[in-house]
């Protein structure tokens, strides 16, 4: 064949430049075949029923694997309203890629928590902090989120516990309702989404507080002007939130707090980006407030603002104040884009700051 004539000409780094070209070409020829299609129906997908995006995904094996995270995305991105919980918390272990921690034998990890000699501070942590939270909520006890959060330690005794965690197992525990399924899901969050938050005994969030300041200052300049006048910088008044990926504000909600299930959504499908996002909204949506504010009245808000109806709305309506927010909240976190290129940039930034 002609391919084989070409080989007899060419050296070995010329057939691989040559078959690298050939094979560039061939998938650019198919994706301006099959893009088009997958333009039309992730742009009606929009528009269907759960059962029809089921049957969509049904269809083949590359459709499927194709299709599957935006359309994922797509339903989340949905008006409240027309969200199922069933269905919201199905993609999120979904998303998660839950399937892939087949290597955590919960019932296996279960027994040998039983036999693992106590460690009396770490205990006493966990329940004290345990204590402090979702007092509101009657579907969890405190010795119960105890032991889940007992059992991630000894899982993961590299990250073992910290304050913060209690927060984000309770609120999975509550929506959930499963104990394996939610001490799971628990694991891929902190492996996988918040794992730069918590190494190195946090030792990695000054990271965090270089890049969510400049980003403050790329998207609302004034507020950044302002908080840098009034020596307010993100470490004192974001901790709690990117830590507890905003689920400390959940024990303030006595049932369900649409506002951080629309935040989970984003989180899930972006990760840590997606929490400097919810910070910048919260600023950006009461900027005129804020510029007034002296320090003492900026650091006493942002703390309060986790008390709020923005967070505690539990009856979604229509025509409701909590439709208002939470389709104002799901608009801005879908428009507001944060490229990867500048979070790059600004990793590099902080590390060439810190060695100068």
């Amino acid at each position: 064949s002609d391919v084989y004539k070409r080989q007899e000409y060419m050296g070995s780094e010329q057939q691989a430049k040559y078959f690298k070209e050939r094979n560039l070409r061939k998938r650019k020829d198919y994706n301006a075949r099959i893009d088009p299609l997958k333009w039309i129906i992730r742009k009606a997908a929009e528009y269907l029923p759960e059962r029809e995006i089921v049957v969509l995904l049904q269809v083949c094996r590359s459709w499927s694997l194709n299709l599957q995270p935006r359309l994922y995305k797509i339903y989340l991105e949905r008006p409240e309203s027309r969200i199922n919980l069933q269905t919201r918390i199905l993609i999120w272990l979904k998303i998660s890629r839950l399937r892939d921690n087949r290597s955590i034998d919960y019932t296996e990890l279960k027994a040998r928590l039983q036999y693992t000699d106590k460690n009396s501070s770490l205990d006493e942590l966990i329940m004290m902090d345990v204590q402090r939270s979702f007092h509101h909520h009657e579907n969890i006890s405190h010795l119960h989120l105890s032991n889940l959060l007992r059992l991630f330690a000894l899982h993961n005794p590299d990250v073992s516990y910290c304050q913060g965690m209690n927060y984000i197992m309770g609120f999975l525990y509550i929506v959930l309702q499963k104990e394996d399924t939610c001490f799971k899901f628990f694991t891929t969050v902190i492996e996988r989404y918040v794992w730069s938050l918590y190494k190195d005994n946090l030792g990695n969030m000054k990271l965090h507080f270089f890049i969510l300041d400049r980003l403050v200052d790329v998207f609302i300049p004034e507020i950044g002007d302002h908080l840098r006048a009034e020596k307010i910088d993100s470490s004192l008044y974001s901790p709690a939130w990117l830590l507890t990926i905003f689920t400390n504000t959940f024990q303030y909600s006595k049932d369900k707090s649409h506002t951080l299930f629309v935040i989970w959504d984003r989180f899930l499908i972006e990760g840590v980006k997606a929490l400097y996002k919810v910070i910048i909204y919260i600023f950006d949506r009461n900027k005129e407030m804020l510029l007034k504010m002296g320090y003492d009245e900026v650091i006493r808000f942002m703390h309060e603002i986790t008390k709020m109806e923005f967070f505690s709305n539990n009856e979604y309506r229509a025509g409701s104040e909590t439709e208002s927010i939470v389709e104002d909240i799901k608009h801005y976190l879908k428009e507001t884009k944060i490229p990867a290129a500048l979070i790059h940039d600004l990793e590099k930034d902080f590390l060439q700051f810190h060695k100068s």
